[in-house]
Order: structure tokens, then sequence, then C-alpha cells
């Protein structure tokens, strides 16, 4: 069954600022957001298989 997306909005907040977040070094803060994007799309995905198991 296709999954019609109908409309996307995607809000994003561009600061310029060097330091890193709460004393994080850029390549854990790199690793982070890496996980985070991976858990997310293994969610997406788990949910449009159970639904297309229905």
């Amino acid at each position: 069954m296709p999954i019609e997306i109908r409309e996307l909005v995607i809000k994003v907040n561009i600061v310029e600022d060097n330091k890193p977040a709460n004393g994080l070094e850029n390549q854990n803060l790199t690793d982070l957001k890496r996980q985070i994007i991976k858990e997310c799309t293994e969610r997406v995905i788990a949910k449009l298989e159970r639904k297309s198991e229905r």
C-alpha cells in the first residue's frame, strides 16, 4: 500500500555560534546527531512496516 505525503513542513533555526553546546565537543555532537537520525529512521521504517501488514 503506497503512502502519500501531502504536506511536509520543516522548520529550522540557524544560529552562527562556533562554541560547542553545553561543553560538548564537535565529534561528540556529530555522533549524537547520527544516533538520533538512525533511531528516527528505524522507528519510521518500523511504523511503515506495521502499517503495510494491515
